[in-house]
């Protein structure tokens, strides 16, 4: 009898190779697909993503270790006090995880504004609902906004940092 092939639903696109990033990728993959949230569509982000975010705890380790700046001397001046690389470094992956958090829903914010988004396109109006708008509605995106926004000033969320 011939073996099923591995179920490959799921997995980690072939280049993620870092053993952190993957161990990311299993946990991230799990919690956004058990709430619907992620297509196959969505695989390369969420490796970059996890790479990303397996160089950002990398470079944090570096920083804890070593300190966030060095000393170094030149001919004009004996000793300078110097940011070290990985700080930078650091700095720059954490826009692209921002950048990528939001894409994917990986914020409260974003994650109820993809959501409500979603709801007005896919969801017909209940019945006596009729006049609110539906997917291709210019409105509708603005709705999802207000609807956002609603919500933040219930919670109190607007006056929070996030």
């Amino acid at each position: 009898m011939a073996r099923k092939p591995k179920s490959t639903r799921g997995s980690a696109p072939k280049w993620l190779v870092n053993r952190v990033a993957r161990a990311l990728w299993v946990k991230l993959h799990e919690e956004l697909a058990s709430i619907r949230f992620l297509q196959s569509t969505d695989y390369n982000a969420l490796g970059r993503y996890v790479q990303y975010m397996a160089e950002w705890i990398s470079l944090t380790d570096t920083l804890e270790k070593e300190g966030h700046s060095y000393k170094t001397s030149s001919e004009h001046v004996e000793e300078l006090v110097r940011p070290r690389p990985e700080f930078r470094m650091r700095k720059d992956i954490e826009a692209c995880l921002a950048s990528l958090e939001d894409r994917l829903g990986l914020n409260p914010r974003y994650r109820f504004a993809i959501t409500q988004a979603l709801l007005a396109t896919k969801a017909p109006p209940p019945p006596g609902q009729a006049d609110l708008p539906l997917a291709g509605d210019d409105d509708a995106a603005e709705t999802a906004i207000d609807a956002k926004s609603e919500w933040e000033r219930l919670l109190g969320a607007s006056n929070r940092p996030h």
